[in-house]
């Protein structure tokens, strides 16, 4: 039987503490208090590419999608291919919820580990 929390569905078992989010609000990934930062559900169930693709949202929250595709130097369609698999991974609504999610997962703190080198602030 899986776990349910703030988040809803977690893909393993956790102790952390609800919030008064719904389980649609934020996505599918729960807080956890345990040693393992909460980001790393996050992480371990997207594939490399999106992960950059989020990793580069994150440090440019702002951007369109057209914007991220010239930043990886992608087609703007490849963009959001990886965008529909990432909000369906994470249960996410749009960027917007999207970001929220990995801030309060902590991803946004560790998102610059994801960045292809030649994008990263030197």
């Amino acid at each position: 039987m899986s776990s349910s929390g703030a988040y809803g569905p977690s893909p393993r078992a956790t102790t952390g503490p609800s919030s008064t989010a719904t389980p649609g609000d934020m996505g599918r990934f729960e807080k956890t208090t345990d040693r393992m930062p909460d980001w790393v559900d996050l992480v371990g169930q997207l594939t490399p590419s999106e992960l950059r693709v989020l990793a580069v949202l994150c440090g440019n929250p702002g951007c369109t999608n057209s914007q991220l595709a010239e930043l990886l130097s992608v087609t703007e369609s490849c963009v959001e291919f990886h965008l529909r698999n990432i909000y369906r991974k994470t249960g996410a609504h749009g960027k917007v919820c999207l970001l929220l999610v990995c801030k309060d997962l902590g991803f946004d703190r560790v998102a610059t580990k994801f960045i292809p080198p030649h994008l990263a602030a030197d």
